[in-house]
């Protein structure tokens, strides 16, 4: 009890560092990029970026990588914003750094401290309910990403614990993941157009609908 007690903790430090720094990134980034683009100042959007520096950068791989691991914490909050924020491959790719990150902490946490993840017991149970009909590992670590009903950290945690070498749950992690990222950069890239242009709010709220 004593045990699971300090790994309850140690996830709400997490969360709460997550939270920060996400917060401090959509208060310094999110917020003013959505300003300036109302007031159609594109050149005052790549200005604030460039003055920012590796921070904005930093922000997305921190928050990508920390939500996997603390699970709760969803994952197109930063993918949206980071579509919103930088072109989609500097997006992309720093989304996909910061899968690597959060899989390989998972992974060493499974591996090598014996982290008992059963804290998240309702995800544990989705997963569970699901791999009775699946013997491959790597295929349902693939399904499991394309299903919108299990965050990425539950799947990392059951990809750790299920012993595959460290090479093919990075490769799943990071190839399974991709079609969520891009749909989240797209609804990233389709929200910022839609504040340049004036889109009716009804239409974005269908596309954020069709996307999710």
């Amino acid at each position: 009890m004593k045990k699971i007690s300090k790994q309850k903790v140690f996830i709400c430090i997490l969360a709460i560092i997550t939270l920060t720094i996400l917060f401090f990134f959509l208060k310094n980034i999110i917020f003013e990029i959505i300003k300036l683009q109302l007031q159609n100042k594109p050149e005052e959007v790549k200005k604030l970026l460039v003055d920012q520096g590796w921070y904005g950068c930093l922000s997305i791989i921190l928050v990508e990588g920390l939500q996997m691991v603390v699970v709760l914490i969803s994952a197109e909050f930063i993918q949206i914003s980071a579509g919103i924020s930088y072109p989609w491959y500097v997006a992309a790719s720093l989304c996909s750094i910061g899968i690597l990150l959060g899989a390989s902490i998972i992974y060493m946490l499974c591996n090598l401290t014996k982290f008992d993840s059963s804290i998240f017991a309702k995800q544990n149970n989705k997963i569970q309910s699901i791999s009775k009909h699946k013997q491959n590992v790597q295929l349902l670590m693939y399904i499991l990403f394309w299903m919108p009903i299990v965050p990425f950290g539950a799947i990392c945690y059951y990809g750790a614990n299920a012993k595959i070498s460290y090479r093919r749950y990075i490769f799943t992690c990071l190839t399974g993941t991709i079609p969520s990222i891009f749909a989240s950069i797209f609804l990233g890239k389709f929200i910022s157009f839609a504040i340049i242009k004036d889109v009716p709010i009804w239409a974005i709220l269908l596309l954020v609908i069709a996307v999710m």
